[in-house]
């Protein structure tokens, strides 16, 4: 038996690399909230209590258990808002991108190589 088998190689692990974020447009919608977060928001005050005070991680478990207890009649109005909340986005979506395509686009008036005249003769005949 050689001594190289026996011993134990500590494996060194290997740096990952961070991908970088994409840069989100600051035009672009904002992405529609869960029904969850909708819970969360309008019912926060049914998790704090004074001596947690700075513990965030217990408000969120506290809120996530009565979130998971929850019957689904109870759940309903958040799960309608959130409803909501994604038709508002794809409608804001199709708005956006609608517009953005236009942007890049060249314009063809400004494009067309005596565009100056056009305006020319529309103004002429206004006259």
């Amino acid at each position: 038996v050689s001594e190289s088998s026996s011993e134990t190689v500590a494996k060194v692990p290997k740096k990952r690399r961070r991908r970088k974020r994409r840069k989100k447009s600051p035009g672009a919608p904002k992405h529609p909230s869960s029904a969850f977060l909708f819970f969360s928001r309008a019912n926060g005050a049914l998790a704090y209590q004074p001596e947690n005070f700075n513990e965030h991680e217990h408000w969120m478990t506290t809120l996530s258990r009565i979130w998971k207890d929850m019957p689904g009649e109870e759940k309903k109005p958040y799960v309608d808002l959130c409803a909501k909340d994604k038709e508002r986005y794809a409608e804001e979506m199709k708005t956006y991108q609608r517009n953005k395509t236009r942007k890049s686009a060249p314009s063809p008036a400004v494009d067309a190589p005596h565009a100056d005249e056009a305006w020319v003769s529309m103004i002429a005949l206004d006259n």
